[in-house]
């Protein structure tokens, strides 16, 4: 026996993640219908997905002047990455890309697993929030 699950209205609402709320939510559902690509929800079990998404936050946030919302948004993208290796990198390893490059996120470096998609949705949800920064 099959069941038909129920058909889709004009009025259902996008599954946002629960973290997003307030204006940032807001300037989400205000682009359901016709969104524009900062505005797209990303399949959370495709990196390659939430890592366009949040770049296209991250590039929204800096055309509407807002710096500090497209800086946190390719933070928390770096930090989404997948290790560089297998098991990571090294404390050396690590140490000393950071010596040569003092911007890197530690956090990114020191990941030894690929992110899972509960990571990527919360990493997409502290980005989508600072959308409405003023």
């Amino acid at each position: 026996m099959t069941i038909d699950p129920p058909a889709v209205t004009a009025l259902a609402k996008r599954p946002w993640p629960p973290g997003l709320i307030g204006p940032a939510l807001q300037q989400f559902e205000d682009g359901a219908d016709k969104s524009e690509p900062w505005q797209h929800l990303p399949d959370f079990d495709r990196p390659e997905d939430v890592a366009a998404a949040m770049t296209a936050i991250a590039e929204h946030c800096e055309a509407k002047g807002l710096g500090g919302c497209a800086s946190f948004c390719r933070e928390r993208l770096a930090e989404l990455a997948p290790p560089e290796k297998p098991g990571g990198l090294t404390v050396d390893e690590i140490a000393d890309r950071l010596r040569r490059n003092p911007g890197l996120s530690p956090a990114a470096l020191m990941r030894k697993t690929p992110p899972t998609a509960d990571e990527q949705m919360q990493g997409w949800t502290w980005c989508a929030g600072r959308v409405a920064d003023h």
